[in-house]
C-alpha cells in the first residue's frame, strides 16, 4: 500500500459531518466540548414547524376508583396506618385485608376526599412478660423421603438475651379423608 493511500484513509476517519448541514456561529453553545459543533439541519421541501406541547395536569382520577388500582390502595394504606397509630399497640396490629368499593372527588381548598369501603384484619399477639414476644403458629414440614406433609403447632417465645424458646409442641394426626376447602380465588 501506498504512502498517499494511507494518508488519504487517514484523513478521511478524521472528518465527520455532512455536506448538506449548514452551521451558524451563533447557534452554538459556549457551554459545549471545545470540539463539538452543533448542527442544524435544514430538509429541503420541508418547513420548519414550531409545535407547542400544553401543559398536562398531574391530575388524579375522581369519581368511582377501581379498587385494584393505585389510588384506591394508597388511600385504603393512609386509613391502615391511621388506625395502627390510634388504636394499634405493640401487640395488637391492623392489617388491610381488601378495598372493595371506592369514590374520589376533589375539595375546593384542601384537596382530595375519599370514601373506601375496606375489610380490616385485626392481628393480635399474645402478650408475655420478661419482654418476649410470643407465638402460636400452625407449622407445614415437608418430609423429602416420603413426600409427607406433617403438621405441627408449637408454641415458642423469643426474647433478645434468651433467644427462641419451645413451650409447647404438638404433632396435629394426619387428616386423610379432610375434605379440602373450595378455592375461593
Amino acid at each position: 500500500m501506498s504512502p498517499s493511500i494511507i494518508i488519504v484513509l487517514a484523513v478521511l476517519t478524521g472528518v465527520t459531518g455532512s455536506p448538506s448541514v449548514a452551521t451558524s456561529p451563533a447557534a452554538v453553545d459556549a457551554t459545549a466540548h471545545p470540539n463539538s459543533v452543533v448542527e442544524e439541519t435544514e430538509i429541503f421541501g420541508w418547513q420548519q414547524v414550531s409545535v407547542e406541547k400544553e401543559a398536562e395536569e398531574d391530575a388524579m382520577a375522581t369519581g368511582e376508583l377501581n379498587p385494584n388500582h393505585y389510588p384506591a390502595q394508597r388511600a385504603a394504606k393512609v386509613v391502615q396506618h391511621y388506625l395502627n397509630v390510634q388504636y394499634g399497640s405493640p401487640f395488637r396490629l391492623f392489617g388491610l385485608h381488601k378495598v372493595h368499593s371506592g369514590n374520589a372527588e376533589d375539595v375546593a381548598d384542601s384537596g382530595r376526599k375519599y370514601q373506601l369501603e375496606i375489610s380490616v384484619q385485626e392481628i393480635i399477639n399474645n402478650a408475655s412478660d420478661n419482654k418476649q414476644v410470643k407465638f402460636d403458629c400452625h407449622v407445614l414440614l415437608h418430609e423429602m423421603v416420603s413426600q409427607e406433609i406433617i403438621h405441627w403447632k408449637l408454641l415458642f417465645t423469643w426474647s433478645p438475651p434468651d433467644g427462641v424458646k419451645v413451650l409447647q409442641m404438638e404433632k396435629l394426626p394426619h387428616c386423610h379423608d379432610c375434605k379440602v376447602p373450595p378455592n375461593t380465588n
